[in-house]
Formats: structure tokens, sequence, C-alpha cells
């Protein structure tokens, strides 16, 4: 089995299921985004932390879809 990684990304920063609702099942790529910016959110707002170390590390989403 192959593993391949495909950055998605959103020029705006502006995530829409308009922009990812297509025949590749980009939807899951767009709930993953969702549910981390939330957890974020809210280990910042409630803990005053800044990502998972502390010290604003940059979080990556892997998703895998059928």
């Amino acid at each position: 089995m192959e593993t391949v990684k495909i950055p998605l990304i959103d020029t705006d920063n502006n995530w829409t299921k308009a922009e990812y609702h297509d025949d590749y099942n980009h939807d899951a790529v767009l709930d993953a985004h969702w549910g981390i910016e939330h957890t974020y959110d809210y280990f910042k707002s409630v803990h005053n932390r800044s990502s998972f170390d502390g010290e604003d590390a940059k979080i990556v989403n892997n998703v895998h879809y059928t």
C-alpha cells in the first residue's frame, strides 16, 4: 500500500464546503481542519496554551479517506 500525501491549503484561510466539496471527498479534509481548529482554539482560550507544545508548534493533519 502506497501512501500519498497531497497538501491542501486555503489561500484566504476561509475553509468552506463550497471550496472543498468535490469528487475526491475533500469534505473529510475540511472536517479534520475544522476539528483541529476548534481544539487549538479551546486550549488557547481556556488553558492559555499555544499549540500542543505550548510554543505554538505547527500542527499537521493527516487524513485518510476512501
